[in-house]
């Protein structure tokens, strides 16, 4: 891996992609999949990750989320619709993140189960004179997020790397409250839902995703429109 942003300079690093099945499942279960990824950067940030999904007792149990550490920098520009383009600032933040969720199924197609989120968030490096310093907003000085709930999927998709028919649904409702470890209450109820129709050699997908904060969330938690996994087209 090699790339250049102004935010970055000049980076490069690694990645593996693993699929296999555990002994004894049939070839006709999915297939479970482990990514590694390491990439280190001219200005000191690491972007260190490694995400899964196991499926186990002939796709009986669903588990996957993602370990991981970064030092990176990020844009800001203020909370709300209506932020001007000129509010840009850039800060950098350190955090481990834990994502995992363990789903059995009990349904065809159909899983219910716990998830987990944590990251240790802390802002080494922001704009004295930004938003970040010298407006109130939560989360600004660091935070830890530890987060409990539930997440259920329905998933009749053909294939998982590369569908070309089908439905995947997930619903989450996760709590961040100070008994968890988080330092901060809030919740989050997340529904995002795809459907793809195949048309000859070619597919629609269609996607619909709301993401819905209640509490006082840290402003690196509110709802984003895109990012690195959403409106990539």
């Amino acid at each position: 891996i090699l790339f250049y942003t102004p935010e970055t300079r000049l980076g490069g690093g690694g990645a593996m992609l693993y699929n296999f099945r555990f002994r004894g499942e049939s070839e006709a279960s999915r297939p479970s999949q482990i990514q590694v990824g390491l990439a280190y950067t001219q200005e000191n940030q690491i972007l260190a990750y490694m995400p899964f999904q196991l499926f186990a007792d002939e796709e009986r149990w669903w588990i996957q989320g993602e370990l991981g550490f970064y030092r990176y920098i990020y844009r800001f520009y203020g909370i709300g619709n209506e932020v001007p383009a000129s509010n840009e600032e850039t800060y950098q933040a350190t955090y481990p993140r834990v994502r995992l969720d363990v789903m059995r199924e009990i349904q065809p197609d159909w899983y219910l189960g716990l998830r987990y989120w944590y990251d240790n968030y802390r802002i080494n490096m922001r704009d004295p004179e930004g938003l970040l310093s010298r407006q109130p907003i939560t989360g600004a000085g660091g935070n830890v997020v530890s987060a409990l709930g539930l997440v259920s999927i329905y998933d009749t998709r053909d294939n998982l790397f590369f569908p070309r028919a089908g439905t995947f649904a997930q619903f989450s409702y996760l709590s961040n409250q100070p008994t968890f470890g988080s330092d901060l209450s809030f919740n989050r109820y997340a529904l995002d839902v795809s459907q793809y129709l195949p048309f000859g050699k070619k597919v629609l997908a269609l996607n619909a995703y709301t993401d819905l904060l209640f509490g006082n969330p840290p402003f690196q938690q509110l709802a984003l429109i895109g990012g690195s996994k959403k409106m990539r087209g």
